[in-house]
């Protein structure tokens, strides 16, 4: 049993949106949905011991909070997209899927290279590349004009990817963060 204390409703949060109670059998979103009640149980029950209240007949007090805990309830299940997207927040990389796996095929038909090949390019190589934006970030120039910069992402990695504002101006309702794009860019050599 876990003190509640030490491990908060945020921190069970993020342990259940990357995936570590998986083996379980259940949603990650059923599980959240089921969360509120465990940790409000598991709170009522280090009162209990904190007080020095036991349990009438001597038995364990998780066994009788587990028989009248509410079953998972699996209609609460979250998409795929959804679920990958939470594991992302949370750790910073998918782990079990990609959001671009069912794509595979048309990015290598649409796409000159990928994002593991790009370092073996000349700077100023025009190329096309297809993934998924990711960290976009708007900001206005000294002219007044807005650009932006994001993470395109792919199957092989990622690149970072500068918007100049003509550009940016043209393809503003396409830039999303989450969208899945086809770029055509040039590639230049900076410490970036």
């Amino acid at each position: 049993m876990v003190d509640p204390s030490q491990a908060t409703k945020t921190c069970w949060e993020a342990l259940i949106r990357a995936g570590s109670f998986d083996s379980g059998g259940h949603n990650r979103g059923a599980v959240l949905a089921a969360l509120d009640f465990a940790v409000n149980e598991g709170a009522r029950l280090a009162d209990d011991r904190r007080a020095g209240q036991g349990n009438l007949f001597g038995g364990a007090t998780f066994e009788a909070v587990e028989d009248a805990a509410p079953a998972i309830d699996d209609s609460q299940a979250l998409g795929k997209a959804e679920t990958l997207s939470m594991e992302y927040g949370v750790l910073g990389f998918y782990l079990s899927g990609h959001p671009l796996e069912e794509r595979a095929g048309l990015f290598r038909i649409l796409s000159t290279t990928n994002t593991r090949d790009l370092q073996r390019l000349a700077g100023g190589a025009e190329i096309v590349l297809g993934g998924l934006i990711v960290g976009l970030k708007v900001s206005t120039t000294r002219a007044g004009k807005r650009m932006a910069r994001f993470r395109l992402e792919d199957l092989d990695g990622g690149v970072n990817v500068t918007c100049f504002p003509r550009t940016y101006e043209a393809n503003r309702d396409l830039l999303v963060d989450d969208q899945v794009v086809i770029c055509r860019a040039k590639l230049e050599e900076r410490s970036e």
